[in-house]
């Protein structure tokens, strides 16, 4: 499957949408979470970083060399604490705990956006609590963050180390890891996974350009699937501008079974199949996914939804 580079990917993320990167080398992490820190800093974002502590030390060394002093800029936008710590105080008798997590870290990205629009995190307890073996807490927090995405309006970055995950006995777990992320950035062993996005603008053409994209993702590894994803999304991308009347962004992402397609747009009602006749033509296009997709379904976020499909190799 074609991508972007790891730290083209991460350095143009599109706000509010929530990545996860497996990564192999911890030096290479550092660099794309500075990339990504110092992305959120000419968007005039703020910037909340909770990280373990040897990262946290290459993650210093890797925005010192980048002309930015990780203690001064605290001030100017940069704050940091530490994952483990942040971790302890949300879970209660060992499990995570969703009304601890939207106190804690929901204060946390309240107070690190002291107002501004803009709020990037970057986070390491679900890393944390799947090396600890814990591998439902890292579903359950990556859910948690999804949910105060409901409500408060940020960016996400988890990261996880991808030897950890590649030897996952259950490949389910690191589907479900993936289904709970806007788009999958990966090296090593999953850099099957990544995602390819693509943004669109609310036009007429746009449905026709969304088709070119994902033939282009998929096609050449699989062009009958190719051609089924492409009428699924021509299909998604023509509610986004007809009932959403907004830009819209086209994720494709690789599952270990089957092809997940997302297209997220600025409207907030869900999608629903409905009745439709010869006479009343329209309201076919779900109806139509129903048919070839072996499940569909829609995620709310701030501001918006993600319609998804996920189609069977």
């Amino acid at each position: 499957m074609m991508r972007d580079s790891t730290t083209s990917a991460l350095r143009e993320v599109e706000p509010g949408s929530h990545v996860v990167h497996f990564y192999s080398d911890d030096d290479a992490l550092a660099s794309s979470v500075a990339e990504y820190t110092l992305d959120g800093l000419a968007r005039r974002e703020r910037v909340l970083l909770i990280v373990e502590p040897p990262h946290a030390v290459a993650v210093r060394r890797a925005l010192s060399a980048r002309g930015v002093d990780l203690d001064a800029a605290s001030a100017g936008g940069i704050r940091l604490l530490e994952a483990g710590a942040v971790l302890e105080q949300v879970m209660v008798g060992g499990r995570p705990e969703a009304d601890r997590f939207a106190e804690i870290v929901g204060d946390a990205l309240r107070s690190t956006s002291l107002g501004h629009t803009g709020v990037r995190a970057y986070g390491e307890m679900v890393d944390k609590l799947w090396r600890e073996g814990d591998v439902p807490g890292a579903l359950a927090i990556e859910q948690m963050w999804n949910g105060l995405a409901r409500t408060l309006f940020f960016t996400l970055y988890c990261a996880y180390r991808d030897s950890l995950v590649a030897g996952a006995r259950d490949e389910t777990a690191v589907d479900a890891t993936c289904r709970l992320h806007s788009s999958v950035v990966a090296d090593g062993a999953l850099e099957p996974r990544t995602s390819a996005t693509r943004r669109f603008a609310s036009a007429a053409a746009a449905p026709a350009a969304a088709r070119a994209f994902v033939l282009s993702v998929i096609g050449v590894e699989d062009p009958l699937l190719a051609d089924t994803a492409a009428l699924v999304v021509s299909e998604l991308a023509t509610n986004a501008i007809r009932h959403g009347g907004t830009a819209f962004t086209v994720t494709v992402s690789s599952l270990a079974h089957c092809v997940r397609i997302a297209v997220s747009d600025g409207r907030k009602e869900a999608p629903a199949l409905r009745s439709f006749s010869e006479a009343n033509p329209g309201g076919r296009g779900l109806h139509i996914v129903d048919a070839l997709c072996r499940a569909w379904g829609t995620t709310r976020r701030h501001g918006g939804k993600v319609v998804w499909a996920e189609l069977e190799r």
